[in-house]
């Protein structure tokens, strides 16, 4: 159990440290596909990942788990489960559809570039289906 909620928070980890890869010095652009958000919004979107449950608001909480929800695993990655209309359809901020999109391919693309046996990803997929 304790093993299980280590890698969780390994993963979210992760996650938050290519949160802080995604700001491009002055130009305070998200991602590579010229979507612009300013540092401010960025940061507010991301206090939501750093921010431990216990400090949540109640609003927070909830977002939170919409989103956690809003993944699947599929093929040995996660995946973000909706398209963006759906996603804001949903009530759930673009911000974090956009960041996540990001985040989510370059976690992707980490976990597949380092030597993890398949049973390690299995532990990490096994500690998020858990989590959610």
């Amino acid at each position: 159990m304790k093993l299980q909620k280590s890698i969780i928070f390994l993963l979210f980890s992760i996650i938050v440290g290519l949160f802080n890869s995604c700001v491009q010095g002055e130009k305070n652009v998200v991602n590579k596909s010229d979507i612009n958000y300013s540092k401010e919004e960025i940061q507010k979107a991301r206090a939501l990942f750093i921010t431990p449950d216990s400090l949540r608001s109640p609003e927070e909480k909830v977002l939170f788990r919409q989103i956690i929800k809003a993944h699947k695993i599929k093929n040995g990655k996660i995946e973000i489960a909706v398209d963006k209309k759906e996603w804001e359809e949903k009530g759930l901020p673009g911000i974090y559809y956009d960041i996540l999109i990001m985040d989510v391919n370059d976690l992707n693309n980490f976990l597949d570039s380092q030597p993890i046996s398949l049973s390690e990803k299995q532990i990490i997929f096994d500690s998020f289906r858990e989590y959610q």
